[in-house]
């Protein structure tokens, strides 16, 4: 089940975020769980989206999104700051879930076009396939180097 996600989840969501970022590109840099909460808390007051996917009580996933206008115009878009699901609840239909949701929230918000990401290097071709399913285009590519 998807819901929105209360400030009762925020510890939940902060260790699931941890899960995330150790088995991440980004696990070479420090995981600042307090930044995190903090973060989750300002998008809850804000109206952001942050729903969690819960299962028998225990919440497996989630996804955390936000709108903002473009940079170079005032129209609107929604953009993915974090999709995560344990990676023993992986495979099933929860992502798509979330992403359904987040999908009719960003047309609710007025948003003329939703963006999500693949950073973190895991599943990749897996979590793209899964994005072109649900109607998504691959526009470009992601490119880094660490300093």
């Amino acid at each position: 089940m998807v819901r929105d996600a209360t400030p009762g989840d925020i510890a939940a969501m902060v260790a699931l975020g941890q899960i995330m970022h150790a088995e991440s590109r980004y696990s070479f840099m420090p995981y600042d769980g307090e930044k995190v909460a903090s973060t989750l808390k300002t998008l809850m007051q804000t109206g952001g989206f942050v729903r969690v996917h819960e299962r028998d009580g225990e919440i497996d996933g989630g996804m955390v999104g936000y709108m903002a206008e473009a940079w170079f115009s005032r129209a609107r878009v929604a953009a993915e700051l974090a999709l995560f699901m344990r990676p023993d609840k992986r495979g099933g239909v929860a992502a798509w879930y979330l992403l359904s949701e987040f999908s009719a929230w960003a047309e609710n918000q007025g948003a003329q076009e939703i963006t999500l990401a693949i950073t973190t290097g895991v599943k990749v071709e897996e979590t793209g396939r899964m994005y072109q399913r649900l109607g998504f285009e691959q526009v470009g590519g992601v490119f880094k180097r660490r300093l």
